[in-house]
Formats: C-alpha cells, sequence, structure tokens
C-alpha cells in the first residue's frame, strides 16, 4: 500500500509541491480545475517510467503529447519529482528534468536516501549513469548510455562492481566499467535498496490502476481471445472480465462474481449477466428493477455503465492494489451516491486501496456509512484541493469518530452557503 505521495512541478502542482499521507481511503475535493485529476495522473505517468530508461509521456494509464502539457506553467527547465512512501518506511524519490533528460532515481530507507541512480548530462550532448551510495559517500560512474539500468534486475548485487555487472547482463548494453567502479569491499545496503526498487516497479506496473471520467463504453465487443488486465481507462475491458468470471468455475473469480454481482444489484443493475451474444459478441444485460425487463448495459444510463466499471474493478483487483477513480458519482442520483461509502469499505476490507476525486458531498457525509460497515476514521484520508498563485495546495479535513467531516470544504460551504441564503430570500418574498 502507499503511505506518502509528494509531487513536485508537474501541471498545476508547482515547486512548493503537495505533500499526502494517503491511507486505504484517500479522498480529494475541490473546485474544478484545481488539481485533484492531476494527482492520480502524476502517479499514472510515474508507472509509466519507473524501470524504462527513458521518460516517456504514455503509458497504460495515462497520454500526454508534449513535455509542456506536464511541466509546471510549460516550464521545462525545472525539476519535476515523485516522491511515494510504500508500507515497511520504505520510499522512492524519482525526478526528471524535461529539457535536458536528466533522471534521478533514489531509495529511502527509514526515510533516509539509501541508493540513488543519476543520469546526468544533456540528451543531445550524452549522458553519463552514475550508481552512488550517498550514506556512504560513493558515486561510481558505470558507463555511458541513453538507457538507465533497471532496478528491478539487482537483487543479487552485493558490490558496486556487482551492480555494474548485473546491469549491463541485464541490459545487454557491453558498456565499459570505469576503473573506478571495481569495489573489493561488499555493501549490502544494495541489496535492500535493490529490492525496494523491485518492490516499487511491480507494484505502480501490476497493481496500480485509473478509472478515467470518460469511462463507461460498453457497447458490444468482438471477443479478442485476450484477457484484459484490467477494466480500462474507459471501461474497454469490462465486458471481458465480466463474462470471464460469470462462466469460472474457479473459486477465486466465482467470490469476484458474487461481490460484482451483489453491488450491481445495489446499484439498481439486478441478475447482471454477461457473456456471448451470437458467434463472438460480448455484451451485457440486466433487469430493469420497476419495468421488470431485460436491458442491454449498452443502452442503459451513463450512471449505471460507469458505476459498473468501478465496481469490477474494485473486486477484480487483487488485494494490495490501488484502484484510483475519478469522480465515481458521476451521474448518480443522491441515493446511489451514498452507497459508495459501504462498497469503498467492503472493498477495502479485502485488501484494496482507492484514492478518489469527487465533487460530492453525499460521498463525503456517507463516509459515515464506511465507518459504520467497520472501517476505521484512521484509514480514511480527505483533502481538499485548491489552487492559488503557487499552484495546486492540497489541506487536510479532519473527521470525527463517527467518519463526519470536522468542519465542511471551504469551496463546498460558500458555495452552499450562498444557494441557502438565495433560497432562504426567495421564501420570505413569497
Amino acid at each position: 500500500m502507499l503511505s506518502k505521495l509528494v509531487i513536485k512541478n508537474f501541471k498545476s502542482i508547482g515547486e512548493k509541491g503537495i505533500d499526502l499521507e494517503l491511507k486505504p481511503l484517500t479522498i480529494l475535493v475541490g473546485p474544478n480545475g484545481a488539481g485533484k485529476s492531476s494527482v492520480l495522473e502524476s502517479l499514472a505517468l510515474l508507472a509509466a517510467n519507473v524501470g524504462t530508461g527513458e521518460f516517456r509521456l504514455n503509458g497504460e494509464l495515462v497520454h500526454f503529447n508534449a513535455y509542456e502539457e506536464i511541466a509546471h506553467k510549460h516550464h521545462i527547465g525545472q525539476w519535476m519529482v515523485w516522491e511515494i512512501g510504500l508500507s515497511g518506511n520504505v520510499g522512492v524519490r524519482y525526478e526528471h528534468r524535461p529539457d535536458s533528460g536528466e533522471e534521478k532515481e533514489t531509495v529511502l530507507m527509514e526515510g533516509k536516501e539509501s541508493l540513488q541512480f543519476s543520469l546526468e548530462g544533456h540528451r543531445l550532448e550524452g549522458k553519463r549513469l552514475f550508481v552512488s551510495l550517498p550514506g556512504k559517500d560513493l558515486k561510481v560512474q558505470v558507463g555511458n548510455s541513453l538507457v538507465r539500468l533497471d532496478g528491478r534486475k539487482y537483487n543479487s548485487a552485493t558490490t558496486l562492481q556487482g551492480l555494474a555487472d548485473a546491469g549491463r547482463r541485464s541490459r545487454r548494453m557491453n558498456l565499459p566499467v570505469e576503473p573506478n567502479a571495481v569495489q573489493e569491499k561488499p555493501y549490502p545496503e544494495l541489496d535492500a535498496a535493490a529490492k525496494a526498487l523491485e518492490r516499487l516497479g511491480t507494484y505502480l506496473q501490476e497493481q496500480l490502476f485509473l478509472l478515467s471520467a470518460l469511462r463507461g463504453e460498453v457497447a458490444a465487443q468482438s471477443t479478442t481471445g485476450q484477457i484484459p488486465r484490467w477494466c480500462g481507462l474507459r471501461g474497454e475491458g469490462l465486458l471481458t472480465l465480466l463474462a470471464m468470471v460469470q462462466g469460472s468455475s474457479v473459486q477465486e473469480y466465482e467470490d469476484k462474481w458474487g461481490k460484482i454481482q451483489f453491488w450491481a444489484n445495489e446499484f439498481g443493475l439486478l441478475k447482471l449477466k454477461a457473456g456471448l451474444r451470437g458467434a463472438n459478441v460480448l455484451a451485457a444485460d440486466f433487469l430493469d428493477r420497476d419495468l421488470k425487463t431485460t436491458v442491454n448495459l449498452a443502452f442503459a444510463g451513463q450512471g449505471s455503465r460507469q458505476i459498473l466499471s468501478v465496481i469490477t474493478q474494485l473486486f477484480w483487483a487483487r488485494p494490495g492494489s490501488l484502484i484510483m477513480i475519478e469522480e465515481p458519482e458521476i451521474s448518480l442520483h443522491p441515493e446511489a451516491q451514498v452507497k459508495l461509502g459501504e462498497m469503498f469499505a467492503d472493498a477495502i476490507h479485502e485488501g484494496k486501496q482507492i484514492m478518489a476525486t469527487t465533487h460530492s458531498h453525499f460521498l463525503l457525509l456517507a463516509l459515515s456509512r464506511a465507518v459504520e460497515k467497520g472501517l476505521k476514521v484512521d484509514d480514511i484520508a480527505v483533502y481538499h484541493v485548491t489552487k492559488g498563485k503557487e499552484g495546486t495546495e492540497a489541506k487536510p479535513v479532519p473527521l470525527n469518530k463517527r467518519g463526519y467531516p470536522l468542519g465542511w470544504p471551504p469551496s463546498y460551504e460558500k458555495v452552499e452557503r450562498d444557494v441557502a441564503l438565495n433560497w432562504a430570500k426567495g421564501l420570505a418574498k413569497e
């Protein structure tokens, strides 16, 4: 599980940065354009780049066209910084400077710098790769290459020379090792740091998911024979996952299908079914609660289509996964919005971690329902995200012992007060 997230110089987030303590359930609230979605996108971009060797603007979870799109105020000469903490007092700081292509990747153990890879120089003039142990005041040039060594390959390295050798073998670079890279003294710190990088890389690439606000594409799809890793940014893998878990006799999948059906029913999608409709076309349908008529999911309302992607991803993902959701309340009636807290609590009890952006004050109030379902208040973090002259800021919103916010988010309070006053004036005139 992620326990900490620091971001600097990414989109609306400036040099001052934001520093979030993440919990099993983290909720980001605030005005449009404040930077809530940027927090989710920053993690998605980090997942696309850890261990790749060349900074990429596109990945499975995120797509950008130019550095200027992601650099704060379009200034590509600034260091973009991500720092994430994993449970167990292990962290990684990843830094990238878009104009030169320089990178730094630092492993943090107990809050202290333990191992660093740095790619120094300029993309047009050539860059040099260094490995250093900050605590030992050692810095070694490994070779000349545009490809950064992959930290996930170094589990057995116990010396700096071994680290360099492992990197060359894993990448088949045939890079010359500088003479001063030879170290006879073993450095056990390398093993612990390398394992931390491996753990981070695996986590970001296999257990991080993002459901965008554009999800809900559930038109009938042709079968491909491939099992998708997740529902997809837009829900493009939803029907395949549903058909697979419904038709499986494997106990794990049966359990997942049971949870998906239960929560689909709670959100008005009764007797959900998915599978082949014809020779090789996948589709899903459900029973309309009022008309008692079968409805093809493709013709359901946006609220029903988008929430099914959320439900499926929450209970398809394995324990330890982080599911990031943009506005889970999209097109949901308030009666349905308040069910989100209970569903989140159910997924968290299975070991999932959730980070969501929202504009719904019903969802904030529904956090009390998550507490009623056994979620601890200490397992919930709420941040009010705003944007000022220095960029995006995030301030915690404390909760009482029942899960209700202690003080309403300021941006909510202002508009609700104004609306209430206008309503009261209107009644007085009547």
